[in-house]
């Protein structure tokens, strides 16, 4: 990544709601075995939005939503090419 500001979350859903709001995800942060980070461009919507998810006051578009939650699903569960060339599975 280059000096673009970005936002890290490990909460699934307001992953997902940030998508939908069509934040770019560009990385999936590994470096902790038990629990993945999703970090976006930040973006100037991405503090309204949060703070929106967290008084559970967040709407969107029910499809985008879905969406969302199936292409983090496919990421998050696609095979990782570890620094060797080699299939980290796990």
């Amino acid at each position: 990544m280059s000096n673009q500001r970005t936002f890290a979350t490990s909460d699934f859903y307001l992953a997902a709601l940030l998508m939908a709001n069509r934040l770019r995800i560009v990385e999936l942060d590994r470096s902790n075995p038990r629990r993945v980070r999703f970090v976006f461009e930040d973006s100037p919507i991405r503090k309204c939005l949060v703070v929106e998810f967290l008084n559970s006051e967040a709407t969107v578009n029910a499809q985008a939503f879905i969406a969302a939650i199936r292409h983090l699903k496919r990421i998050l569960y696609a095979p990782v090419e570890n620094e060797n060339g080699d299939i980290d599975t796990g």
